[in-house]
């Protein structure tokens, strides 16, 4: 008879913080190939957060073919979990940074037209900040709004590549900030659930 293969359990502390304090991209995208090709994936929502940590990574790094090989993986697969729409957004930038617009357009559109219980308020934003010709985005009620919306990152990033394309470098590094800002307080909140997660465990 066939010999079975001995299960690949790895260990779930260790690898939160690999994935939490690994710079390297290249390390990251490495770790979540094996982890892949062991078959961790479908199963293991910890694997999508892992995917998620080195999406924001490739994002930060400007490295970003991993994030977008390792987004569509996300965005095929990583439905069933709670961070799936934080995920399809980090995917999104990284298409949107390597001016990939055509899967950009198409998953947006996917995503728009599948979250009907978003407000519409929120897909509102989110549609004008991809119109380089408005020019109200300065409006305090704009930014205001925009802070509250479960879109915000990439609404930000809109915003930043619109400036910085009319050469108002100034007002694209005062939104960058806003960003920067953003970004760790969302890191923040995911990895604080995850590691309350992890001890409840043990």
């Amino acid at each position: 008879t066939e010999m079975k293969k001995p299960d690949f359990k790895p260990d779930k502390n260790f690898l939160l913080l690999f994935f939490l304090t690994e710079p390297e991209v290249k390390n990251l995208n490495a770790m979540l190939f094996e982890l892949y090709s062991k078959g961790i994936k479908a199963e293991d929502t910890d694997f999508f957060f892992y995917i998620l940590i080195s999406m924001d990574k490739a994002l930060v790094s400007g490295d970003f073919k991993p994030g977008i090989i390792w987004g569509d993986i996300f965005y095929k697969e990583a439905e069933h979990t709670r961070f799936y729409t934080e995920g399809i957004y980090l995917y999104s930038c990284l298409l949107f940074a390597r001016k990939d617009y055509k899967s950009l357009n198409r998953i947006m559109d996917e995503i728009l037209e599948s979250e009907k219980k978003t407000p519409s308020v929120d897909k509102t934003l989110l549609l004008k900040s991809y119109k380089p010709e408005n020019t109200f985005y300065l409006k305090r009620s704009f930014i205001k709004n925009s802070l509250k919306s479960r879109y915000r990152s990439l609404i930000f990033r809109n915003l930043i590549r619109f400036y910085r394309r009319q050469g108002k470098h100034k007002i694209a590094t005062k939104l960058n900030k806003i960003l920067l800002k953003i970004q760790k307080k969302e890191l923040l909140e995911e990895n604080i659930k995850k590691l309350s997660g992890v001890n409840m465990k043990m």
